[in-house]
């Protein structure tokens, strides 16, 4: 494998025609001196290989790394560098004209727990010795053109690309358990449904199932009966 630099005439070709701004970007902040880019490991392309890890990039989509990591993950680690935005200017544009015609803040905020959004899809190797999951809670410009080719649900507006603004706080989890240090402290010691998790972690039911089922599934969660309909957890000791 040949060692590339970020500002190598190849690399930028590959991240115009590839990749998204906020993708290229948060390959740029997380870069270090050294690190293979865009490598062939094992018939895959990783983003950056550092010292024998693979470190993936994934906006979204987790679903899509699981080929990947079904084939590498007895033979090497691997990192997914995942950004939770936590505020999001959007920003109308007149591709014509190349200007701004209006911004505005986006209200939805992201937090830690959206990670669960996307873990889902890889829950089988979600405890794996080799595998870690590196957050980076991020601001982010999001670029949107009123074309009407875009989704009916924002009239028609089409998402043009996303960019970083700034990386402001980073966690890296090499064991699931470690998410539990966020969790209310009465989540440690009493049994609970996924409506108490919803309520305790102030997000919606649908998220709590999410999570529920992950650490259910690598075993961090243990279904001790049922709740009328629902099922009742404790947090293995």
């Amino acid at each position: 494998m040949a060692q590339i630099g970020l500002n190598d005439s190849n690399l930028e070709l590959i991240n115009v025609q590839n990749e998204s701004s906020l993708h290229a970007a948060i390959k740029n902040h997380i870069f270090r001196e050294g690190d293979l880019v865009e490598a062939r490991y094992k018939g895959f392309i990783i983003d950056l290989i550092r010292d024998g890890l693979l470190i993936e990039i994934q906006t979204k989509n987790f679903g899509g790394l699981r080929k990947k990591i079904k084939n590498l993950i007895d033979s090497a680690r691997i990192r997914i560098v995942h950004p939770i935005v936590v505020e999001k200017r959007i920003v109308l544009m007149d591709e014509e004209e190349n200007r701004i015609i209006r911004s505005r803040r986006s209200p939805k905020k992201g937090d830690l727990w959206d990670v669960f959004d996307e873990l889902i899809y890889i829950h089988k190797w979600f405890e794996h010795i080799n595998l870690e999951i590196q957050l980076l809670f991020v601001k982010v410009e999001e670029r949107r053109a009123d074309d009407s080719k875009g989704s009916w649900r924002r009239g028609g507006v089409s998402i043009i690309d996303a960019g970083l603004d700034e990386v402001i706080d980073e966690k890296r989890f090499i064991h699931p358990f470690q998410f539990i240090k966020y969790f209310p402290p009465s989540f440690k010691e009493k049994a609970f449904t996924t409506a108490d998790l919803a309520k305790g972690l102030k997000i919606t039911k649908n998220k709590a199932r999410k999570i529920a089922y992950c650490l259910r599934e690598c075993g961090i969660f243990t279904i001790t009966g049922k709740k009328g309909n629902a099922y009742v957890y404790v947090l293995k000791q």
